[in-house]
């Protein structure tokens, strides 16, 4: 990198690289008045060589000698410039030695003073001016070189190590530039999704631009949009279990890639990846479980006969040691069926359209009734026909029950209504059969059509059809058994 200071190592060089120039004046310049005391001797810098010539100091010397050059260019030996004529007067064969050598100090601290304006113009300074200020360097070493004094080949080494500092650093910035534009070009392709691109820009830069950039930021720059590429290519969902292997590797490298980047948002969806894998890691023990129950849910076949007691037992067992949702489902549809054959639908043996209505004596009036209206259209009693089709084709007169001796008006058979209710509710249960609520729903459902058929059957002229709740209500008490209902729950209850 170029290094830009005001006064500097080199340009002390390069003042000290002028000082041949005027070294066969010092003596000269002693005679005429004293150096300010924070100007070093000349005597202190060995300006010669084995042979008596004069010679710049090694450039490794003069590390602290920044006081050297700020002197030098402060005082430039006695305000610099040329001497005035009419110093010439006073001693003319003593001054006339002394103007050559004091022209040649004056070119010297002058071109020490354009070397130094260049090299302020160098601080901040961006592209243009670096390539403004190399013009101005390039023309003070060619009219240096136009010149060339006495002692000036070392001067004109600093001038050309100078220059070439400052061309690779135009070079480095301009270097610079292009590497900035392919990183936008980079990030507006990532943007866009086009990762393809970008990853490629991104690449290049690495390749051809290394010594200008910060490598470290490109190369993160790089791995997140592969990531971003990447993810868009994970199988985050996959349609059946003979993936979930594949599933689980893919996510486990793409975790294992890119766990240390910081950006918010990749650290954001890491965390969502990493849930992901322990839901694919979860169901391939799932899918694990699955299989190893298959043959002990198979085997509760033996069980379908007399399925309640050890069959249940044994369905609980299997549903606490494989508890996955599908060994669930595989069991409760198992019970199911044993419920649907220990709770079958009810069947009744009487005529469909039949019905029945009480009097106020306590018979039950069992028949196909058509309703007999007053003139006013209001119903003052009913006809009783033994069939349906007796009631639509009348073959012969029936007699008339008054309204006013029933209890209400024809309805369905106590039975049928009995069996209709049963029937709801058995629906109910099997479609729910975990749910504590429907088993009590169900059990009193059974009790109440038991207690009605109950009390009609004591009715004269009531159906004598062989209906009875008694042993669904049994049954119905022994599954809500504390022992009995926690299998069940252990079957239904995640």
């Amino acid at each position: 990198m170029l290094k830009i200071a005001v006064i500097s190592k080199p340009i002390a060089i390069l003042v000290l690289g002028c000082l041949p120039l005027a070294a066969l004046t010092v003596a000269s310049f002693a005679g005429l008045g004293d150096l300010d005391r924070d100007l070093p001797s000349i005597d202190a810098i060995d300006l010669t060589t084995a042979g008596g010539s004069p010679s710049l100091p090694s450039p490794d010397g003069l590390e602290g000698d920044q006081a050297l050059a700020e002197a030098v260019v402060e005082r430039e030996f006695f305000a610099g410039g040329p001497l005035p004529e009419n110093a010439l007067a006073a001693n003319p064969s003593h001054l006339n030695s002394l103007v050559s050598d004091w022209k040649h100090w004056s070119d010297a601290t002058d071109l020490v003073g354009e070397v130094l304006a260049v090299e302020e113009s160098l601080v901040g300074a961006e592209l243009a001016q670096l390539e403004s200020a190399r013009d101005r360097f390039e023309k003070i070493q060619a009219d240096c070189r136009k010149k060339a004094p006495a002692g000036s080949a070392r001067l004109l080494r600093v001038l050309d190590r100078r220059g070439r500092e400052l061309q690779d650093e135009i070079g480095m910035r301009r270097k610079r530039v292009q590497a900035d534009k392919l990183l936008r070009d980079a990030e507006s392709a990532c943007r866009e999704r086009q990762y393809d691109e970008g990853l490629s820009l991104y690449q290049q830069v690495l390749r051809e631009y290394s010594a200008v950039i910060d490598v470290q930021a490109v190369e993160e720059r790089l791995r997140t949009a592969k990531f971003w590429h990447e993810l868009e290519k994970l199988p985050l969902e996959s349609p059946g279990e003979q993936d979930l292997v594949r599933r689980r590797d893919s996510l486990v490298r793409f975790l294992d890639d890119y766990s240390g980047l910081s950006g918010g948002p990749e650290q954001e969806k890491l965390r969502e990846i990493s849930g992901r894998l322990e839901a694919v890691r979860l169901e391939l023990r799932q899918a694990e479980m699955n299989d190893a129950a298959r043959q002990p849910i198979a085997g509760l076949e033996k069980y379908d006969a007399r399925p309640f007691g050890e069959g249940l037992a044994t369905a609980a067992q299997i549903a606490e040691k494989y508890p996955t949702a599908w060994v669930r489902g595989q069991l409760q549809q198992r019970v199911v069926a044993w419920l649907g054959r220990a709770l079958p639908r009810k069947r009744l043996d009487e005529p469909a359209g039949i019905e029945e209505v009480e009097t106020t004596s306590g018979n039950i009036l069992r028949g196909f009734f058509e309703p007999v209206a007053d003139a006013g259209g209001g119903v003052i009693g009913y006809k009783s026909y033994p069939t349906a089709e007796e009631r639509k084709n009348p073959t012969r007169n029936v007699g008339r029950y008054p309204a006013a001796d029933l209890r209400g008006v024809p309805n369905l058979s106590v039975p049928r209504q009995c069996v209709d209710a049963y029937t709801n509710a058995q629906s109910r249960l099997l479609a729910d059969a975990g749910n504590l609520d429907c088993w009590l729903a169900f059990r009193r459902t059974c009790e109440s059509a038991e207690t009605a058929l109950v009390d009609y059957r004591r009715k004269p002229g009531s159906s004598r059809e062989s209906l009875s709740f008694s042993g669904e209500i049994q049954f119905a008490k022994n599954v809500l058994m504390p022992a009995v209902w926690k299998q069940m729950q252990a079957i239904w209850e995640e």
